[in-house]
């Protein structure tokens, strides 16, 4: 069924859509499952990766992703979990809307600056609740679609399958000290080849992928541990706590120290409806 994981903070019918503001808590793993109807999802807070058949991609604030009826799918989200606005779009709508972007026939990811502009107004509306409110939203999606169409992220229609096992190597052994020459030479092509096939699929280099897994596999330690940084930094992959420190920061936005200070004073002082909010699923 649609919906079935995260908490429901708001739901709103339009004419041709229907919207649901949803709350993922931290470290939520969410099975491969399929929706009835094709549906828009707009990252609002935190972060997550959302796994299909074709490709993994790391959705972020105001990313902006579009999964056709029966598309295959599950997520793993980070240790500051998520916030998401999700729009379900019924066959009649979405066969309108393909007559002007026939590109939605497939998974559509998009994080242009135009999109997620648009996909602000949405939300300040969607939140506002005004009497023209549907209206207005009706608009605003369909202009998100016209954007979406222009602008996609390439969603690996066609990955080698040597770039997806490539890719669970990363995912895999990232803690390790892996070169890209020994990725490269694992799956049997060159390293210059794989450094530009990985970018092009996957949006970001190998490097940046395997930082990315480091930093997350450290918030979750830094969430459900008690570990010394510095433990948690090698644990992590890194080659010293200064090292982390700085990968970290630049990141999440703040050093680990203050993170983890952070999350301490949110469980002794966010009220008890938002801890009800962070527990649902």
């Amino acid at each position: 069924l649609p919906f079935r994981h995260g908490r429901v903070l708001k739901d709103l019918s339009t004419t041709q859509f229907r919207i649901v503001e949803r709350l993922y808590r931290p470290n939520l793993q969410v099975p491969s499952h399929r929706h009835t109807d094709a549906h828009l999802v707009i990252t609002l807070r935190g972060k997550y990766v959302q796994r299909s058949d074709r490709v993994d991609v790391e959705l972020t604030p105001w990313s902006v992703s579009f999964y056709p009826a029966g598309e295959s799918h599950s997520a793993s989200y980070s240790s500051m979990g998520a916030r998401s606005l999700h729009i379900e779009i019924s066959p009649e709508a979405l066969s309108r809307v393909r007559e002007a972007s026939p590109a939605l026939d497939g998974p559509v990811i998009c994080q242009e600056d135009r999109a997620a502009s648009i996909a602000g107004a949405i939300y300040r509306e969607f939140r506002a609740s005004h009497a023209t409110s549907s209206l207005v939203l009706d608009g605003l999606i369909l202009q998100l679609f016209g954007e979406i169409s222009r602008n996609p992220l390439e969603t690996g229609n066609d990955l080698p399958p040597w770039l997806s096992r490539a890719d669970e190597m990363i995912r895999t052994r990232f803690t390790e000290a892996l070169t890209l020459s020994e990725i490269a030479s694992s799956v049997g092509v060159h390293p210059v080849h794989l450094a530009r096939e990985y970018r092009k699929y996957y949006s970001f280099t190998v490097g940046e992928k395997i930082r990315r897994l480091r930093i997350d596999y450290a918030c979750q330690q830094i969430s459900d541990t008690e570990y010394p940084l510095a433990d948690i930094a090698l644990a992590s992959g890194f080659f010293d706590q200064s090292h982390f420190t700085v990968a970290f920061k630049n990141c999440v936005g703040t050093p680990p120290s203050v993170y983890r200070r952070s999350l301490r004073q949110t469980r002794e002082f966010v009220p008890h409806m938002e801890l009800s909010e962070l527990a649902g699923s």
